[in-house]
């Protein structure tokens, strides 16, 4: 009799221990790599300004330096594979404008940049403006992002990703 009961004890230990392995393997796999959007600001802010240091030393026009941004953005985009890509880039108090170019993958969002819908289909859109800019994403909520333009070039970028339920915006 004693045998028996401890056998229905081990089995039951080992049940126990198998059902707490899988709620933290489950768990685990839910868990989001924040520190990889960290990076993924930090190299976009820093290949973005080496972009503009290049324009600058080979004293590029402004239309040059736009079509070398946009191809930047790009291939940015094919590298990085993320999916909702938006950039604004210019020099506004040199031509009263600022360019978008989007990219989006996934999730389809109406975007207006300055209260001007623009299609992001990666090609460039100019936008009238001079101090700032605000980005309008419009999907199942409607996000805001405001951008101070300062003298000289400009470069932000926002990236949207949708993994599961939940929506990782990073905003530079």
């Amino acid at each position: 009799m004693k045998k028996k009961g401890q056998f229905y004890l081990i089995v039951g230990i080992i049940f126990i221990i198998l059902v707490m392995d899988f709620v933290n393997i489950s768990n685990y796999l839910k868990k989001v790599n924040y520190q990889e959007y960290k990076d993924l600001k930090e190299e976009l802010r820093i290949e973005s300004e080496k972009v503009l240091d290049y324009a600058l030393y080979k004293g590029l026009s402004e239309n040059e330096k736009k079509e070398l941004i946009v191809n930047f953005t790009n291939l940015y985009k094919e590298k990085e594979g993320k999916q909702n890509l938006y950039f604004i880039f210019g020099n506004p108090n040199k031509t009263g404008q600022i360019t978008f170019v989007g990219h989006q993958e996934l999730t389809q969002e109406d975007v207006y940049v300055n209260e001007q819908l623009v299609i992001s289909d990666g090609n460039p859109y100019d936008i009238n403006s001079e101090n700032n800019a605000t980005v309008k994403i419009i999907s199942d909520n409607e996000y805001s992002y405001p951008f101070d333009l300062k003298k000289g070039d400009n470069f932000h970028f926002i990236i949207i990703e949708q993994i599961g339920g939940n929506r990782y915006i990073v905003v530079e």
